[in-house]
């Protein structure tokens, strides 16, 4: 047991995961299905989710004719989108093992924790970067063209701006550096700004955490050989 601390904050992941879309459909319409059958429903979630980022971010660079109600659904559908992506991949690197691990040395479960894979854990993990470039890139093209942000030597209207924008948004989540993106403080787009940088610092712990996981462990013909 490592202890109150992380105890009561495992807690708090665990019921925050309770509340993402995944496990919500597990708990109701997917109740009773097959392991085989929820890994697979859930590879097919994260897909759908990359595709909905995308087709978001195409729909928002061609300027339609929103409907008043259209922009605030697919921000609320794109912020609990990202809620889900961190969620799920602070239980699964943190929380997950420690309490499965609890609850197999006390006999409650009959097998030690597992991942399904770690090269399917990887790639995963890359469509939820790649998710988040597209959401953002999405978010930023609505609030460019309506006035709230700028980004430093851009120039280009329609679907030109969408590969554009999305390497911008790549970049500042791999290198925590927003400055080209420039907006008033205290409006929608700064604090989308600010909370960018934060998600690429995590997004980006978490991918060398995976990768670093999957590197082999050097063996020396000898003992205390290098």
């Amino acid at each position: 047991d490592e202890g109150p601390l992380v105890n009561v904050v495992g807690a708090v992941f665990q019921f925050l995961k309770a509340l993402t879309p995944i496990s919500i459909l597990r708990a109701t319409l997917l109740r009773g299905r097959s392991k085989a059958f929820l890994d697979n429903f859930t590879d097919f979630w994260i897909v759908l989710r990359l595709g909905a980022s995308l087709a978001a971010a195409i729909v928002v660079a061609l300027k339609p004719d929103w409907p008043t109600w259209a922009p605030l659904a697919v921000g609320l559908f794109a912020a609990y989108s990202l809620f889900d992506v961190i969620i799920i991949q602070v239980n699964v690197l943190l929380f997950d093992p420690y309490f499965h691990r609890k609850a197999f040395l006390a006999g409650k479960v009959p097998k030690p924790y597992a991942l399904r894979g770690r090269y399917r854990l990887l790639l995963a993990l890359l469509a939820n970067f790649l998710e988040i470039g597209l959401w953002y890139t999405a978010a930023y093209l609505y609030l460019s063209d309506a006035g709230q942000l700028s980004v430093q030597a851009f120039d280009a209207n329609g679907l030109a701006a969408l590969p554009l924008m999305f390497q911008e948004c790549m970049r500042a989540l791999i290198t925590f550096d927003v400055s080209s993106f420039e907006s008033e403080q205290g409006t929608l787009a700064f604090n989308l700004v600010i909370i960018q940088s934060f998600v690429g610092m995590f997004m980006t712990i978490v991918m060398l955490a995976r990768v670093v996981s999957l590197l082999p462990t050097p063996k020396a013909d000898s003992d205390g050989e290098l």
